[in-house]
């Protein structure tokens, strides 16, 4: 690295302040007040355990805070770096080289915001060298709120997603996503156009942070959640305009996408009262982060619709600053009774926001895009994803999607890599997709006795 580089990486890096910020632990006591009864608070506190030992315990807050130059910066530009100590990083390639940064963005209605992140370079590139071809990394979802940051993770929520990629001798350029990390606003959970914001920007400001070291070609990867802002950038505007010059856009890959929200929520609520209650139950685990999320994307909305059980166990989620398995655990005795008013029309107004913002296949992608299913999904349906697949496929985007048999939420990840890992060799070999759409269902070697947990993140 240069003298320049480092004298930009010590005039950026700020003094730390370490406190706890996420899954702050509450008594029994105080837990009562919001519905949560002894049974309810046994299982919080068993996804507080877990979220403890997933996201720590201690917050970098001087880092994450909102850079005093941000008023005077436009999107794309870089606020702060700064080297993720190696003594905490586990769970990753050996020989990564991961920091910290602070950029700015712009949110759902286009104003400029500040996010934070992680850039992550393996030891050497594919050629050995120290050129890297670039990835726009989107996560699953950690949380809503400002301690569920990946890149405050001593992991940086590495659960057999990215790794993959660094482990290629891609660099990774992972976006907490607004509203994570640093709180200078509400994080709109699911608001995809605003995530492809934040990948978008990320590129910008890791090129002005380390130019020398990526390759002008660059991709977006992204999974569940970010699988869904993958997609919605790879047919954004943002990729036929490139305000930034990013460099050569290839293509996108969208493992287990979270697509087309309305749909999902309806299907949610049609196996609750089916035979199906087990697939109900793995999607309304994540009800709550729709429903904060939607605080973020209709203010106005009074949320009428919204039953007090449900209401006060999100106060208490919100009092604790809850990441995922504490988010999940704190609903997990909730049926859709609970949840929801489904007569109320004010909720399918609500939804059908959300079905505008999350529909795919409405725009036309200037590169291919590769999708990966698992077809025992509980968080992200298929019969889903495969709808938005043929929309987009008669938008006359390139589109191709391979299906899972017996693969659940996460485990499509590991499952789908020989494919996805190579197709993403072939966009930077120059090799040229066939054209057109495909749907091919990829059976596993042995479909009794192969290993398939069920999981999501």
């Amino acid at each position: 690295m240069s003298f320049k580089f480092y004298a930009l990486l010590l005039a950026l890096v700020p003094s730390i302040q370490a406190i706890q910020v996420a899954n702050l632990n509450v008594s029994e006591s105080i837990a009562s007040k919001y519905g949560c009864d002894s049974a309810c608070y046994k299982n919080f506190q068993e996804g507080l355990s877990v979220d403890a030992a997933s996201y720590g315990a201690i917050y970098d807050t001087t880092f994450y805070e909102t850079a005093h130059n941000f008023s005077s910066s436009k999107p794309g530009d870089a606020l702060k770096l700064e080297p993720v100590n190696a003594t905490l990083l586990h769970d990753i390639p050996k020989g990564t080289t991961a920091y910290r940064f602070q950029y700015v963005s712009k949110d759902l209605d286009g104003k400029k915001i500040p996010v934070t992140g992680f850039i992550a370079f393996p030891y050497a590139s594919r050629l050995n060298g120290h050129v890297y071809p670039a990835i726009a990394y989107g996560h699953g979802t950690s949380g809503v709120f400002q301690g569920c940051a990946p890149s405050a993770m001593p992991s940086l929520y590495e659960y057999g997603s990215w790794a993959f990629l660094v482990s290629r001798g891609y660099a990774v350029i992972a976006t907490d996503y607004a509203g994570l990390g640093n709180n200078y606003t509400a994080h709109p959970w699911q608001a995809s156009p605003a995530q492809a914001h934040d990948l978008y920007y990320s590129v910008a400001a890791a090129r002005k942070l380390f130019g020398g070291a990526l390759t002008d070609e660059w991709m977006s990867v992204g999974h569940s959640q970010g699988g869904g802002a993958a997609w919605t950038l790879a047919e954004s505007s943002l990729l036929h305009d490139d305000p930034l010059s990013l460099g050569r856009y290839l293509g996108t890959v969208a493992l287990a996408p979270g697509v087309r929200l309305q749909d999902m929520v309806l299907a949610a609520i049609q196996a609750s009262s089916s035979s199906d209650p087990a697939s109900a139950r793995s999607f309304l685990g994540e009800a709550g982060f729709l429903v904060l999320g939607l605080r973020s994307i209709l203010p106005n909305d009074p949320q009428t619709w919204l039953q007090p059980k449900i209401r006060k166990r999100l106060e208490l989620a919100t009092l604790s600053q809850a990441c995922y398995d504490s988010m999940m655990s704190l609903v997990a005795d909730l049926d859709i009774t609970d949840f929801v008013n489904i007569s109320d029309p004010s909720l399918h107004l609500a939804l059908e926001k959300m079905q505008a913002i999350t529909a795919r296949g409405e725009s036309k992608s200037p590169q291919p895009i590769f999708i990966a299913q698992g077809l025992s999904d509980g968080s992200v349906l298929a019969r889903v994803v495969e709808k938005a697949y043929h929309a987009s496929c008669q938008s006359g985007n390139d589109v191709h999607i391979q299906t899972y048999p017996g693969i659940d939420h996460d485990p499509v990840i590991p499952a789908s890599a020989p494919a996805f890992l190579q197709w993403i060799d072939d966009r930077f070999d120059g090799i040229k997709v066939t054209g057109g759409c495909s749907n091919k269902t990829i059976q596993p070697f042995d479909s009794i006795n192969m290993y398939a947990p069920s999981g999501s993140s």
